[in-house]
Order: structure tokens, then C-alpha cells, then sequence
């Protein structure tokens, strides 16, 4: 067939072949329109069509022509992707090189973007799903940061993982992993409740022996029951409200039934009657917490019928596996009640380890009562955890009481307690029977009206804790209140203890802490308890003696160990016969050890004296301070006296060292002892002695008083004999004769004759020639060197 023959039509359109009757160069099919004869489409010998383009690059290459058509993208090309066993389409947009593709590969299907563009999916022509260039996706977000960034809500419908891994972070090894499995609990409660379960598992790796190492933790029934779900309001602060109290028993009952967790959201309920938490009648195994959402904010307004009612009650006989307790809210009478002291806040008859944080309680007749009135065998009350409660003006902040057999109130903990006492006729912590041993306090006593901060009845010992109060109160009791630890007050106040039996053991602990100031007063006035300390020593409990804490003027200075009248037994320092205002020049304190530890103060207006197995002033401190060693009357900082021996040794056990003289904090001379090359200077190698005057001139002096300078080195590094002026540029200048015993030998001064080499001599060579020359002045202003001898060889 001859070349760019038509074989449909010879008009326009029509269909014409190429060929030059040699296979593979460049024959092809193609179609063309119009009198130009526009190519449309062509089909090349090697399979490539191309649809707008004569050169496709594809097995099918669509271009458009540009902004005269109607395209969805300017220049677009579209192409058949078939290489490597992939097959798939791509379109790129060529004048910004953006190529999408969906591809087939034996195993995979590929939807994404060949470049460094973002991929983009979308429906009802809105995104929603984002992954960038980068490798970021967001779902819901335009601009995602992170991995994976949702706006919104994850669902898992089944039973799945949340899986967190972490490969090649530096510093730690490979295949650590953190997974969160969700799954519903399939098991209906007793109550028609359904919980989820949350498990977390933890993976790690050890870098030094590869073994892994994985950590589960399950979470399951995370039981929170909200009291407005079953019907509470929380309006108690208004005016007419609504009584809560049968909502709040019904979310207990619940909650109980499924060992959780009853929630109190912000407001003031009303509540009339006592809510039982845990009683008799539950399930052994049966618990319940009460958790308030703001411990200002979550009230609890109290109307009872019967003074003496609790708010909460809580009695079993039985403690196994129990979590109960009442956390982060306020307990105080109904803003319409006028009588204050009226019901209990926490009522407690056999419970075991409970919990009790973050409360407020206020204005009742007994804040917590532990009251064990069950009969003998029935539990106790022990081991029950009190930390950070506010008992504000309660008739009793606290009250332990046995009414029964059963005498125990071991193990109960009192953690940050803080009680405002209004009235005298109140108690801080009252114990009025029964047995309180192996348990832990630590009150704080506030009152403004003389109150009794701590009544002791009944028997308290084997304890540890801590008492601290502010204001005028008292410690009464016929029982005894033992403790180690101590008891701190102001300086201005006074702590009666009445001790109703006399036999002077109400109270003892190991310390007795108190602020007194240089102008101040007041004391414990405890006159038996002073006066017969040893009464307090029965079966081991007693205290050690009194801590006062003094102050001068206001600022805590000092503190005083003494013992009561001259026992005799104890450290003394100072005079000891009981508690004294301390000021600056008190002749009777010899010595004070600061507070802060970090000074011992001698009133001694001489000095101090150090002596070791009765060898006089080893180490002296004068007022002045002079410090001498081996003597008692230094006249200069430090002065070391000694005979026939080292005075002063500086040791390096290894490496380098140095002695340092600094002058208002900076360093100016050095002396030191390189073991290895170290930068004394520049020229210090190992086992060298330097002496550095650090950016500065070094004098080295003698004679005595005002002495001359025999030694003198510029810091520019010039180094005069009895001068200390060195000429600039002269390494040695010497005022006065220089004698040598031996021969002195000089170099070649390439200097040009100058008045500052006036009278110097070289020796220079040149060739088969020797020179020595002398530098000579032979006008004004003019200089040379003059031969003096030349020798040749």
C-alpha cells in the first residue's frame, strides 16, 4: 500500500494509514477531520493510542486541548497505566504535574495521588476525608495534625481495638505497643443494666535482651450512676425545692447492686431521712462510692426528723472486697433550720476500710462518729481512711464511742483534719471510749471561744500523729491520749491541760512544739505534767522533753532543746532551766543551731573554740572572723600555726590541680600541677608547675614592708629585673649589670636598625659567610648595623 493512503475517504473526515512497508517504523492508523486535517485520534504501531495527541505515552493517552473546550481540568491528560503487572488509570493535570491514579495489582487496588499532592474523598461534593501529602489523615478536618485527626466521635459497634504502636523511637527499642479493647458485658446485671468493659494492655520491649514484656489492665463495670437519672434536682438552694432523698436512695440501691458509683453533679439536695449505703442486709461483697463533682459546689442540705440521725450510715459485718465511702462534697443543715447542732454527718457502726475525702461538714451535732455499739464478735470499726476533711463548727468534729463489747478502733487514719471550734462548750476530737492504737492523725485546731480541742476518755495509744492549733483551748479527759509525735502552738497562746484524775498521763506525746517571740508570752501551763515528767513513762509512752521555737522579732531564728526543771537528763545547750525570751546578747544561751540547719550560733563575744581529746583551740573562730588552726588569736583570715611539721598540705589524689587567688570574684593567680597537659598554659604539658597571673602583671617581691619588685612579668608577656617598666618588644630588660659565668649567645635580629636595637648584637651567616654586627646610631635619627667581624670558609 502506498504511503498516507485513505481507506474510508479521500474527503473530510476520513481514516488514513501510514506505512513505509518496513514494520516498526512508524506506521500508524489515524483519524483526521476538517480541511486542516486535525488528527483526533491515532493508533500507533506499538499499541499507544492517543486521543488529542500525537504522541501518546500510554497504551491510551487522552489530552484535551485547552480553555476553548469544555474540561473539568485545563490540558488534562487521561492514560491506560498497564507495566509490571499493574494495570489501572491515571490522570494528570500537566500544567501543575497533579496525577491521581486508580490502579489494579495482583494483590492490591491503589487509589491515590503519583505526586506530592493531597488526595481528597469526597460526597455530595463536600470533603470528607483528607490525607495529605505527608501522610496525615483527617476525617472531618481540612487541615489535620497528627496521624489521624477526627472532628468528631470514634464508634466501635463490636467488640474492637484501639491500637497505639511505636517503632523505631530513639532512645528505646522496637514493637512497643499500647492497645485499648472495648467490648460489651453480654451478662445483665441484677438491676437490667447493661456496662461496658475497657481493657488496656501495655507491650514492651527490654533493649538489652529483647524480651518482651506485655501489662493488662481491665476495667470492667465502670458503673457511674448520675442521681438526676433517677430523679434528684439539686435545687435545695431555692426557695421551694424538691426533696432528693428517695432519688439518692434509689441511685445507692443501684449502685450497690453493681458494686459502683453514685455521682453527685453540682447544687444543694435536700435530703430528709438517713441514706443507708451499706447496712446488714446487702450482699457481703456489696459497695458503694458517693462522689461529688465539686466539693464547694456538691451540697448536701440536711432536714432530719431526729437530732441525732445521720446523713449517711454505714453498717456491715463484713468487708471483703468492698469499696465504700463518700468523696468531694459539703454536709450541712438546710438553710431553713435556725437550731445548728443538730444530726450526724458520717455515721459509722462496723465498717472496715472505707473511704472519706475532700469534705466539708458543717454546723452538725457530730461531724463523724465511729460508734461500735454491735454486740461482741460483730466487726469493728478499723482501718477506715479520713484525709482532708473541714469540720466547721460541729458540737464534735469527731467522736469515737464503744456502747458494747467490742472495744477496737484499730488502724483508723485522721489525715489533714482541720476543725474551727466556735463555741467553749464544743470538742475538737472527742474519745470518749474504747480502745484507739495503730492509727495515724494530723489535726489542725482553730477556735476563738477557749474551746477543748482534744478530750481524752478513753484509751489512746501506739499512735502517730501530729497537733496543731491557734488560739487559747484546752486538753481534758480522765483517759490517757498517747502518741509519738508532737504538739505545735502560737506563741501567744496557752494549752490548758486538765488532767481530771491526776495522774498527770492525759497526754503525752514526744515533743512539745512552740513559737515564742522576743516580745512574746504564753506557754503550756501543764504544772504536773513539767514537774513529774516521769509519769508520763508508764508502758513505754513519754516524751522527751520540750522544743521551743524562738523567734527574734518576728523571724524564725533558732531552736532551744531544754528539759523540765533541771532533771538532769537531755542535751543541753545553753542554759536549760525552762523557756526564756532570746535576744542578740543573752548571756544565758552559750549556742544556737538555726532552724534551717545551716548556722550554729555562739554568743560568745570572744570566739569559738574547737577542741579534740582535750587539745586546746584545734580550730578558733574569733568575733572578727579570723579563723586560726593551732591558734587562738589569729590576726589575718586564716592563720595555721605549727613546728617541725607540714603547715598546710594541699594533696591531688589524682589529675590536676591548682591554688587560686581571686580579687572580688575573679580569678588573678594560680598556682597548680598539671598530672596531664592542662590549660594553666598554653604550654603546660603533664608533670609541669605553673604560676598563672590570670589578665595581669605578676610581681615577685622581696624585703620586708614596702619591698621592691626583683622579679617583674608583664601580662604581654615582658619580664624585667629590677625594673618594672620592661621595654615594649623586649622579652628581658634588665636594670643594672648582667653577669655570665658562662658565654652568652645571640641569634640573628632581622629587625631594621631602630633606636630600640640600639647597642644590640647579632650573629648572622650568609653563604660561605659569617657576621657579627652591632646596631649603632650615626646621626640624629639615623641607625645601622655595623660590621664588626666577617668570616668565610
Amino acid at each position: 500500500m502506498a504511503d498516507a493512503e485513505n481507506i474510508v475517504n479521500t474527503g473530510s473526515p476520513k481514516i488514513q494509514m501510514d506505512s513505509d512497508d518496513t514494520s516498526g517504523t512508524g506506521d500508524k492508523l489515524t483519524i483526521v477531520t476538517g480541511s486542516g486535517e486535525t488528527e483526533l485520534v491515532r493508533v500507533q504501531e506499538d499499541g499507544k493510542i492517543g486521543v488529542g495527541t500525537p504522541s501518546p505515552v500510554e497504551k491510551v493517552s487522552i489530552v484535551g486541548s485547552g480553555s476553548t473546550e469544555t474540561t473539568v481540568v485545563s490540558n488534562p491528560t487521561v492514560g491506560i497505566y498497564d507495566t509490571a503487572g499493574n494495570t489501572g488509570l491515571i490522570v494528570r493535570k500537566t500544567d501543575t504535574n497533579t496525577e491521581g491514579q486508580f490502579i489494579a495489582s495482583d494483590n492490591d487496588v491503589i487509589i491515590g495521588a503519583a505526586t506530592t499532592h493531597n488526595l481528597l474523598i469526597r460526597t455530595d461534593n463536600a470533603t470528607r476525608i483528607k490525607i495529605t501529602s505527608d501522610g496525615k489523615v483527617g476525617v472531618g478536618v481540612a487541615s489535620p495534625d497528627g496521624k489521624l485527626d477526627v472532628c468528631g466521635g470514634v464508634k466501635i459497634t463490636d467488640d474492637g481495638y484501639l491500637n497505639m504502636k511505636y517503632n523505631s523511637t530513639p532512645g528505646t527499642p522496637d514493637d512497643q505497643e499500647a492497645r485499648i479493647f472495648v467490648s460489651q458485658n453480654e451478662t445483665k446485671s441484677s438491676s437490667g443494666w447493661y456496662f461496658p468493659q475497657l481493657q488496656a494492655t501495655v507491650k514492651g520491649k527490654n533493649s538489652d535482651n529483647g524480651k518482651s514484656l506485655t501489662r493488662t489492665i481491665n476495667i470492667s463495670n465502670l458503673n457511674w450512676f448520675n442521681v438526676w437519672d433517677f430523679g434528684a434536682h439539686g435545687n435545695g438552694h431555692l426557695g421551694t425545692c424538691t426533696d432528693d432523698t428517695a432519688a439518692f436512695q434509689s441511685a445507692i440501691n443501684v449502685a450497690k447492686a453493681n458494686k459502683g458509683v453514685v455521682y453527685v453533679p453540682k447544687g444543694t439536695y435536700k435530703i430528709t431521712s438517713t441514706l443507708m449505703v451499706i447496712e446488714d442486709s446487702d450482699a457481703t461483697d456489696a459497695s458503694c462510692l458517693i462522689v461529688g463533682e465539686n466539693r464547694t459546689g456538691t451540697v448536701i442540705a440536711v432536714d432530719l426528723a431526729n437530732a441525732t440521725d445521720p446523713v449517711f450510715g454505714f453498717e456491715s459485718p463484713d468487708y471483703t472486697g468492698k469499696t465504700v465511702g463518700v468523696m468531694n462534697l459539703s454536709i450541712k443543715p438546710y438553710d431553713g433550720i435556725v437550731d445548728k447542732g443538730k444530726f450526724i454527718g458520717l455515721y459509722l457502726n462496723g465498717l472496715s476500710r472505707g473511704i472519706f475525702r475532700d469534705l466539708n461538714i458543717a454546723d452538725l451535732k457530730y461531724g463523724i462518729f465511729l460508734h461500735n455499739s454491735r454486740s461482741l464478735g460483730a466487726k469493728n470499726n478499723e482501718s477506715n481512711e479520713f484525709n482532708n476533711i473541714r469540720l466547721l463548727d460541729c458540737d464534735e468534729g469527731i467522736r469515737l464511742e464503744q456502747s458494747n463489747n467490742d472495744n477496737s478502733f484499730h488502724g483508723n487514719v485522721f489525715q489533714n483534719c482541720f476543725f474551727n471550734i466556735d463555741a467553749a462548750n464544743h470538742i475538737g476530737f472527742h474519745h470518749v471510749s474504747g480502745v484507739y492504737y495503730n492509727g495515724r492523725f494530723s489535726f489542725f485546731m482553730w477556735n476563738s471561744a477557749e474551746a477543748v480541742y482534744l478530750r481524752a476518755d478513753g484509751d489512746a495509744r501506739h499512735n502517730i500523729g501530729s497537733i496543731t492549733s491557734e488560739g487559747n483551748g484546752k486538753i481534758a479527759g480522765d483517759g490517757r491520749f498517747h502518741y509519738s509525735g508532737y504538739l505545735h502552738y502560737r506563741y501567744s497562746d496557752t494549752i490548758t491541760v486538765e488532767d481530771e484524775e491526776n495522774t498527770r498521763r492525759i497526754l503525752a506525746c514526744d515533743n512539745f512544739w512552740f513559737e515564742k517571740t522576743y516580745y512574746g508570752s504564753g506557754g503550756l501551763t501543764a504544772g504536773p505534767m513539767l514537774g513529774y515528767n516521769g509519769h508520763c513513762h508508764e508502758e513505754g509512752y513519754n516524751f522527751s522533753g520540750f522544743f521551743q521555737r524562738l523567734t527574734n522579732k518576728g523571724s524564725i531564728e533558732s531552736v532551744v532543746l531544754t528539759t523540765p526543771i533541771n532533771t538532769g537528763n537531755g542535751l543541753y545547750l545553753g542554759y536549760t532551766n525552762g523557756a526564756h525570751d532570746i535576744d542578740t546578747n543573752y548571756s544565758g544561751i552559750g549556742m544556737l543551731l538555726s532552724s534551717t540547719g545551716d548556722k550554729i550560733k555562739s554568743y560568745n563575744t570572744t570566739g569559738m573554740a574547737f577542741d579534740v581529746n582535750n587539745s586546746s583551740n584545734v580550730l578558733y573562730l574569733k568575733a572578727d572572723g579570723c579563723v586560726g588552726i593551732g591558734n587562738p588569736t589569729p590576726d589575718t583570715k586564716l592563720q595555721v600555726d605549727g613546728s617541725n611539721d607540714t603547715i598546710i598540705k594541699a594533696n591531688i589524689t589524682s589529675g590536676h590541680g591548682n591554688i587560686a587567688l581571686f580579687s572580688a570574684g575573679t580569678e588573678k593567680v594560680i598556682v597548680g600541677y598539671a598530672a596531664s597537659a592542662h590549660n594553666y598554659g598554653a604550654q603546660t604539658a603533664a608533670g609541669d608547675i605553673s604560676i598563672k597571673a590570670n589578665n595581669t602583671n605578676l610581681h615577685i617581691v622581696t624585703g620586708s614592708g614596702n619591698a621592691n619588685t626583683a622579679l617583674y612579668v608583664k601580662s604581654s608577656g615582658e619580664v624585667g629585673i629590677g625594673t618594672t617598666a620592661p621595654t615594649s618588644g623586649m622579652k628581658l630588660d634588665v636594670a643594672g649589670n648582667i653577669k655570665a659565668s658562662g658565654s652568652v649567645q645571640v641569634g640573628n635580629n632581622s629587625d631594621g636598625a631602630s633606636a630600640s636595637n640600639v647597642g644590640a648584637i647579632r650573629y648572622r651567616t650568609s653563604g660561605n659567610y659569617s657576621y657579627v654586627d652591632i646596631c649603632m646610631q650615626y646621626g640624629s635619627g639615623f641607625y645601622r648595623w655595623e660590621n664588626i667581624k666577617t668570616l668565610s670558609w
